[in-house]
């Protein structure tokens, strides 16, 4: 089994995020959109979810929340026995996206996350946070 980047991104932050993490760890992408007809659901994607073991997620924090297709895309995957990277950029407050994410990727095994604050598309700490953050998912997933 391998370890995949999924993202969703609204602005460009998380893109931005999610494939320097992918790069550095020379892993695959999926970028999940939402379905054009109603933004409250995700778009189809092509990846299949049994390929891969660990899981880097990448999402926005809007009004507090993690966007809705984004939550019913992760609750279609059968999360047993796999892990969780939580990357989430944020603007403002948190929210409830704590909550949102456990209860969208239920059996999942959480393994410390990524929170990184952007004022005006930029992000002071970006680089430095990011290379740790990456060097931890590398040491804790064993992909090299």
């Amino acid at each position: 089994m391998k370890a995949i980047v999924i993202y969703f991104s609204h602005s460009g932050n998380t893109r931005k995020a999610a494939e320097y993490v992918a790069n550095a760890l020379g892993l695959d992408t999926a970028q999940i959109m939402p379905n054009d007809s109603d933004s409250n659901y995700w778009a189809p994607v092509e990846f299949n979810p049994d390929d891969y073991s660990d899981y880097i997620i990448g999402y926005p924090i809007i009004d507090g929340s993690i966007p809705r297709h984004f939550q019913e895309f992760l609750s279609s995957i059968d999360w047993r026995g796999r892990k969780v990277y939580p990357l989430c950029t944020m603007g403002g407050y948190l929210g409830e996206v704590e909550y949102q994410l456990h209860k969208a990727c239920q059996g999942a095994s959480f393994r410390d996350g990524l929170k990184l604050k952007f004022i005006d598309g930029k992000c002071t700490s970006f680089d430095k946070d990011i290379s740790s953050w990456t060097a931890y998912i590398q040491r804790d997933a064993r992909l090299f």
